[in-house]
């Protein structure tokens, strides 16, 4: 029970008193209990955060050793390669006549040519994971065209043809040499799949959301659906039972599938077995453009990877 005095003070009870400590006991008692929880909370996650970075630290040390160590075998490997290649087309000139040799230099130069498009791949990878890209526009057209041009006599030799159907005012956002590494391994993974006097498109154009997309399509032996998944996997070989006539995929896909990621763009693949593959990279574009309406063939299956 309390009083009011005529002096304006009041007066509380024993028990009123009582019960108003009580109350403000229980009130500080649940602040502090909700700091309490708030800082072991706080604490708990500090004190994980650097557990798991402490027990982490000798895997990263073990990866990063690892990429520097392929990265420094990569380099060591360029010139005994080169050297090789080189006496093989000496060799060539020199007894031109001797079909036996020719077979074997042919054949010699083949490989040397597929490990050092692995050794290309495994150092463009390793530059772009040693550092923060920098972006810039790059001119799609102009990307295409050199990687086609780079790869003209492989087209040639297998007497294909290669149509080009590029916007030449498209420009991308990203990095030229990572671009043009990107169509090369496309390129060269479309003419190696498809049989001679093939079809070969390259295609550029815009996508909505500020996009720009290229594409390559083929007229090769093509992908089965529920092989689609692994295409990008390193080495992953689409028909063992073609092995002999078409080789192994090698690391060209998953190069450019990192790479892709690298540029926060996205692929998406279109295949149909024994009539051909098409596979689009999207990537964002340097200035704005409209979107191009585009169809999906029928009978085709379809798979998109990465960021849309």
């Amino acid at each position: 029970m309390s009083n009011v005095l005529r002096s304006g003070t009041l007066v509380l009870s024993p028990t009123a008193a009582n019960e108003a400590l009580a109350e403000e006991l229980e009130h500080l008692r649940d602040n502090s209990t909700i700091i309490a929880g708030t800082v072991s909370i706080i604490i708990t996650l500090i004190f994980g955060y650097v557990i798991s970075a402490i027990a982490l630290r000798p895997t990263r040390n073990a990866l990063y050793a690892q990429k520097q160590f392929i990265a420094n075998i990569a380099h060591e490997l360029r010139t005994p390669l080169s050297i090789i290649k080189a006496n093989n087309e000496i060799l060539r000139m020199e007894m031109p006549g001797n079909r036996e040799i020719d077979k074997t230099a042919v054949d010699t130069l083949e490989e040397l040519d597929r490990i050092s498009g692995i050794i290309n791949n495994l150092l463009t990878l390793q530059a772009f994971s040693d550092r923060k890209p920098d972006f810039s526009p790059v001119n799609v057209a102009e990307v295409l065209n050199t990687a086609a041009g780079k790869l003209e006599n492989l087209i040639k030799s297998k007497k294909q043809t290669l149509t080009s159907e590029v916007d030449t005012e498209l420009y991308a956002q990203g990095d030229r040499n990572a671009l043009e590494q990107m169509a090369v391994n496309l390129i060269k993974n479309a003419s190696i799949y498809t049989p001679e006097k093939g079809q070969i498109t390259v295609r550029a154009y815009a996508l909505a959301n500020n996009r720009i997309e290229f594409s390559i399509t083929d007229t090769g032996i093509g992908i089965e659906e529920s092989k689609l998944s692994r295409i990008f996997e390193p080495f992953y070989r689409v028909d063992d039972s073609r092995s002999g006539t078409y080789g192994s995929r090698g690391l060209g896909l998953a190069i450019v599938s990192e790479l892709v990621k690298i540029h926060k763009g996205s692929i998406s693949v279109r295949s149909k077995p024994d009539f051909g593959t098409t596979i689009s990279i999207a990537l964002p574009a340097a200035t704005p453009v409209r979107e191009e309406k585009r169809a999906t063939p029928a009978g085709e299956y379809t798979l998109n990877f990465g960021e849309q």
